[in-house]
């Protein structure tokens, strides 16, 4: 399938939910002590983990993806000593993801996402925006994949509950809806599309567009 913003960086397609670390300190307690990480290899990612996200970032900016995937994976190897719900860990996931849906290698991206998507519904819940944006982004990856059928299930499910959370007018619930309608019109489905998009623009008169943005929620 022809992507119509292959130039465009991923960053501007996805839209990222970091996890508040104080939202889950104390959700979880380990159990046995070796569970536990020791005080050795926590000294060697807290000092690694800010230089890593700052070279990763640079070569995000500079979309040397390839570069920028070689930190990330060395990242999350020294991320995976961690629980899972930790935000470092969130973080690296998520940055993964970008890079395999920017170098379109959706099958590698897919279940990044949906771990991600399990991480999420584990802390927040199903109903909730965080979950539902990871929902986006899987569903974009999946449309552009070309695989209709588990794009569309995650359009609907990222549609439905971003609306009963934030309402039908919100922009992020408006803006999800242009990706479905996009997504419609792709597959031949233009009548849908069509009528979609008249609902959408009696509630709404801002000008549809075609592409979301990473909207970025910031660790506490």
């Amino acid at each position: 399938m022809q992507r119509c913003y292959l130039e465009l960086e991923a960053r501007n397609i996805f839209s990222i939910a970091i996890c508040d670390h104080r939202y889950h300190m104390g959700a979880k307690k380990l159990k046995d002590t070796d569970q536990k990480v020791s005080q050795d290899s926590y000294t060697e990612a807290d000092k690694k983990w800010p230089v890593l996200l700052r070279s990763i970032e640079l070569a995000m900016a500079a979309k040397e993806y390839a570069e920028a995937e070689v930190l990330t994976l060395f990242s999350m190897e020294l991320m995976e000593e961690y629980e899972d719900t930790d935000p470092r860990l969130i973080q690296t996931l998520q940055t993964l993801s970008r890079i395999y849906y920017a170098t379109e290698r959706y099958g590698s991206g897919a279940p990044v996402l949906k771990r991600l998507i399990k991480i999420y519904t584990r802390l927040t819940g199903t109903i909730s925006v965080e979950t539902s944006t990871i929902m986006q982004n899987i569903a974009l990856l999946y449309h552009y994949w070309g695989k209709k059928d588990e794009a569309e299930r995650f359009y609907k499910e990222a549609i439905k509950a971003k609306t009963e959370l934030l309402g039908a007018k919100d922009p992020q619930v408006v803006k999800l809806q242009t990706h479905y309608i996009k997504f419609l019109e792709d597959n031949g489905r233009k009548d849908e599309a069509l009528r979609l998009k008249e609902k959408l623009l009696r509630k709404e008169t801002d000008t549809m567009s075609r592409t979301g943005r990473w909207e970025t929620i910031t660790p506490g």
